[in-house]
């Protein structure tokens, strides 16, 4: 549970940023998105797209860094002012 002491606040907006890095032998970034098979690097891209996110990827010998994205949207209120 997060409790959140902003007077008066009914709303809470959270911006997600997740890093992943290693220092394996990397990998061809392009050549990994465009494989049909598995459900790895292409399956996170589209998951983290569906909920509004990025995932951006680099890699090369001795570093590869994955870094997901996701900016909380706050819902539309309405004219009273409620979600």
């Amino acid at each position: 549970m997060v409790r959140c002491r902003r007077p008066g606040a009914r709303l809470v907006v959270v911006h997600f940023t997740l890093w992943v890095s290693d220092n394996g032998r990397g990998f061809d970034v392009d050549e990994v998105l465009a494989a049909s098979a598995g459900i790895g690097m292409s399956s996170m891209r589209a998951r983290i797209e569906r909920m509004g996110g990025q995932l951006r990827i680099e890699s090369r010998p001795g570093h590869t860094l994955l870094t997901a994205t996701i900016a909380g949207r706050p819902p539309a209120y309405s004219s009273a002012g409620t979600v």
